[in-house]
């Protein structure tokens, strides 16, 4: 009977969508509903600043504070990174250095992070900031618990130089790809000392979701295909036994059979990872179903019986999100609307927003947490903000001179981590240890660049002393050799460039984009063109290259060469110095056009 009642609520599903029609959002309307994203973060992070902190969170129908995940002002940390997304650099930075000047984590609490040192390579669930494992911790945990540590971990190793924190990260995350079953499908709880399942359900969602997550961003953030092609076997087994028409349920993990025909609220970060791969058909269709569930009770239920369509409260605007910025379909940002205006005649309380108890009847509970503020408000922004920063395609970028040297920043490469904090991958790229090692193999590559062997200039049968400079440009060939030489020496060194710099880089590279430096009179900036757009305030391209107008064609150009000295044969000395001072600039001139000619 499953089956035949699974269609016909599919079918009712789909009348709904092809007779709901889509309001028609203009740009205006863009503006007017960012600002009250923008207004219901303020009203949330006010409320929490007056009424709460330094406590974890707010509590706002009593409008006072508590502590949950270790008491260490967990709402104002998770809300910095929203400050920067709106543009208030000012209160970021207020935020930020009190933070640090007061925050200190060397405490007696437990938290949800692991301690790595078991037989398996897996964490456990708990450890104590403090002591470590405490005594008598249980060693079963989530699988979301073990494989959600590679995006902040392989950040650390990136960031420090020390690859431990990655490598402890990417055992755990084998060790779970081992202990798959042998249809290809995890369960829901694992024990980390003997790596044997405890819980058996497979899905997609609660308990299981950030490991497919990470395997996806994981893989995007460190150039690691590896996780990428373990996704994508995993992505095989969930089309064939987990998904049931274009719902994803659980099911044995050995066996395949449907064992809980529910739909979770954490299920909705699964279509953001489609569209992140391109597979937006099977995305929207997802994005359809979870919508309907949310116009049916203001809210989406935590657990959704889809046969007996039963609710039993969560998110989804991250996918819509993703979704809206790969399709612009209307749909989404009707949505977006929907949920923030759900969420603003319900949940609203004098001092912030309350989580919703019970979808069925609107109950309030007397909570607000930290992630209203790190993930729901952040995404609906981002929705309404088609010109955020965070969304740039990558056609332009900020050149910046660090300790690390020369770096391209905000090209939009942003990895967000399953709490909706966004990592730069070329700003991450730029302060590791990696682009150290790359810089010098490449200022040694430069130094030891023998020019006049590539352009033929000091083979056996010609020889510079005592011959007139001038006698090798006369060659009919030399412009050829020349030519051919540095289209070789060109891609060469684009090729070492593409591997060794990040892949904001290898884009840069691939396409073959060209960045424009211009000299402004007025100050020591720099204005980059890429591709005829502009980026200004930059302090762009080494000091010792003062050359305005100078353009680069996404390869490293050749060092600097001094000019050949004229030697002169002291038995045919018959050079006065005016002649030889007119030959050698004429003779650079030359050598100057032929270059530009070839386009260097």
């Amino acid at each position: 009977m499953a089956a035949p009642i699974i269609r016909v609520i599919v079918v009712l599903i789909c009348l709904k969508i092809t007779t709901y029609e889509c309001k028609v959002i203009t740009s205006s309307d863009m503006i007017h509903y960012r600002k009250k994203v923008e207004e219901m973060f303020h009203h949330a992070y006010d409320g929490y600043i007056q009424y709460a902190y330094p406590y974890d969170e707010l509590r706002p129908l009593s409008c006072d504070g508590h502590d949950t995940w270790g008491s260490y002002s967990l709402t104002l940390i998770d809300a910095l990174d929203m400050l920067v997304i709106m543009g208030n650099n000012t209160e970021f930075q207020r935020v930020a250095n009190l933070v640090i000047e007061n925050m200190n984590f060397d405490n007696d609490i437990n938290v949800s992070r692991g301690a790595f040192d078991t037989a398996t390579g897996m964490p456990y669930g708990t450890v104590n900031l403090k002591y470590g494992v405490p005594k008598g911790e249980t060693t079963v945990t989530c699988t979301a618990g073990v494989g959600t540590f590679i995006v902040e971990f392989g950040a650390l190793s990136r960031l420090t130089g020390d690859p431990i924190f990655e490598k402890v990260a990417m055992r755990a995350m084998k060790s779970l790809w081992r202990a798959r079953s042998s249809i290809g499908l995890v369960g829901n709880h694992i024990d980390v000392a003997s790596g044997k399942w405890t819980a058996l359900d497979a899905g997609v969602g609660g308990g299981i979701d950030s490991y497919f997550e990470y395997l996806v961003k994981g893989s995007v953030m460190l150039s690691n295909t590896e996780l990428l092609d373990q996704f994508y076997e995993y992505l095989e087994s969930v089309e064939q036994y987990l998904k049931k028409d274009d719902w994803y349920m659980w099911a044995h993990m050995t066996k395949g059979t449907v064992s809980l025909p529910i739909f979770t609220s954490l299920d909705c970060y699964w279509p953001g990872i489609q569209a992140m791969l391109g597979d937006v058909d099977k995305a929207m269709k997802t994005m359809h179903n979870f919508h309907q569930v949310w116009k049916q009770y203001g809210f989406l239920p935590e657990f959704y019986n889809i046969v007996k369509n039963e609710p039993h409260a969560g998110q989804l605007v991250e996918a819509a999100m993703y979704l809206y910025q790969a399709t612009r379909d209307p749909f989404l940002l009707q949505l977006g609307v929907d949920m923030l205006t759900s969420i603003e005649q319900i949940t609203r309380t004098k001092c912030g927003y309350a989580t919703v108890k019970d979808v069925t009847d609107h109950t309030l509970e007397n909570r607000m947490e930290s992630f209203f503020l790190a993930e729901t408000v952040k995404y609906l922004y981002l929705l309404f903000d088609e010109d955020n920063f965070i969304h740039n395609s990558g056609d332009h970028g900020t050149i910046i001179q660090t300790p690390n040297g020369q770096c391209v920043v905000d090209t939009g490469s942003y990895i967000f981590n399953t709490e909706a904090h966004p990592i730069d991958t070329a700003a991450l790229y730029c302060c590791s240890a990696e682009k150290k090692e790359h810089d010098l193999e490449l200022q040694d590559f430069h130094d030891n660049l023998d020019l006049l062997t590539l352009f033929n200039l000091n083979d056996n049968t010609d020889t510079i002393e005592g011959v007139r400079w001038s006698t090798y440009k006369k060659r009919n060939d030399t412009l050829t050799d020349m030519q051919q030489n540095l289209e070789s020496l060109s891609e060469q060194i684009k090729k070492y460039q593409v591997k060794t710099e990040g892949d904001h880089q290898r884009i840069m590279s691939t396409k073959g984009e060209k960045f424009t430096v211009n000299q402004r009179q007025s100050s020591s900036t720099k204005v980059v063109t890429i591709n005829g757009k502009h980026i200004k305030g930059m302090k762009a391209i080494q000091e010792q290259n003062p050359q305005a107008g100078s353009e680069l064609s996404g390869v490293v150009s050749p060092p600097e060469t001094k000019p050949l000295q004229q030697v002169q044969d002291p038995e045919n000395d018959r050079f006065d110095d005016q002649e030889n001072e007119e030959d050698q600039s004429q003779d650079q001139e030359s050598i100057e056009n032929n270059l530009h000619q070839l386009k260097v």
